[in-house]
Parts: structure tokens; C-alpha cells; sequence
């Protein structure tokens, strides 16, 4: 993967795919939903609190990158496939409580 994708991914500019962030995951030597610290997979729950304490942290130094789902329209109105972005972000919007 090239530095300039990554730091697009680490900046919000870009949504990586599954398969990207199977392999930064591996390349990392983590999977994903664990925080390795741990055995056992975190939860979608405790993920969720935790990106939504990131986005907080971040909006307050104004650093915040565009909902998620605007990123995926955009893309998609590139010409992207992002249907499997598209389903894993209604799968996480969907869990929410």
C-alpha cells in the first residue's frame, strides 16, 4: 500500500475497503474488532463508543473529517463500487442504540 493511500485513510479523505483494512490489520499483526489487549474480539458496541469518542476528540481540536456517509456518496458518485462500504456503515448505523 502506498504512504499517500494510508495517510489519506489516517486523514478521512479516503474510506479504505475490507480488504484494505484486512491487510493493514495483518500488517499490524491485529484483527479486526480486537484492541489487542485483550483475547477476546471487542464488541460493536464498545467500537462504536470509541469512534464516537475519537470524533469528539477530534471535532474539538477541529480536526474532524466529513461523516462517513457523505465520503461514501461522494465516492460513489465518482463511480466507485462502494457497496461493501455502504454495507458495513448500515450495519454499524443500524446497531446503534
Amino acid at each position: 500500500m502506498a504512504i499517500a493511500n494510508l495517510s489519506r485513510i489516517e486523514r478521512g479523505l479516503a474510506d479504505p475497503r475490507v480488504s484494505t483494512v484486512n491487510r493493514i490489520c495483518e500488517a499490524l499483526g491485529i484483527q479486526p474488532w480486537h484492541d489487542g489487549s485483550a483475547d477476546q474480539p471487542q464488541t460493536l458496541r464498545t467500537v462504536q463508543e470509541r469512534a464516537a469518542r475519537g470524533r469528539q476528540r477530534l471535532a474539538a481540536l477541529e480536526l474532524a473529517s466529513p461523516p462517513p456517509r457523505a465520503r461514501i456518496a461522494r465516492r460513489a458518485a465518482a463511480g466507485e463500487d462502494v457497496r461493501e462500504e455502504l454495507d458495513w456503515l448500515i450495519a454499524f448505523e443500524g446497531d446503534r442504540s
